[in-house]
């Protein structure tokens, strides 16, 4: 999908926003450690407040 973006002159970024993991994804026992989260909302917001504002 990012291809596609960057293809028509848009912007795209992938972002990841990494936690200790106990075991890998797909595991029955994988449990996503979610304090990350405020992190990644708060950043993403960020993203959107000052991309938004510059137009």
């Amino acid at each position: 999908m990012m291809n596609r973006v960057q293809a028509n002159n848009g912007l795209a970024t992938y972002m990841l926003f990494g936690t200790p993991l106990d075991f890998p994804h797909h595991h029955p026992s994988f449990d996503f450690q979610e304090d990350v989260l405020p992190v990644a909302v708060e950043a993403l917001t960020n993203i959107i407040q000052t991309n938004h504002s510059n137009k």
